[in-house]
């Protein structure tokens, strides 16, 4: 779980990374999946949060938010078992994070 601000953003299409510009780097942690991922986030505050799923190359697998301030939501995604990097970035505000793997 993370503490930070956040700034805003919107929804992209599953393949399209969104660029991170003008975000910091709030968190990351390494995560390995079988078969799916899920993260809640509550955010507030001026800015946005975006969430990435990436693999050991950097290479974005999966974005799986990036919208602007209030954010209180939960998103699962499903991608190929395998180790991966969980990126949180955030332009703003607070937040609050969890996420657990199947």
């Amino acid at each position: 779980m993370g503490t930070g601000t956040e700034a805003a953003a919107t929804s992209v299409p599953t393949g399209t990374a969104s660029s991170t510009a003008g975000m910091e780097l709030a968190d990351t942690f390494d995560v390995n999946i079988n078969s799916s991922i899920t993260v809640t986030i509550n955010s507030s505050g001026d800015g946005s949060v975006m969430i990435q799923l990436t693999d050991d190359s950097g290479k974005v697998v999966k974005e799986m938010l990036n919208q602007a301030n209030p954010v209180d939501t939960t998103v699962t995604a499903e991608v190929a078992s395998g180790s991966y990097k969980l990126n949180l970035y955030k332009s703003g505000g607070t937040y609050s994070f969890n996420y657990s793997c199947q």
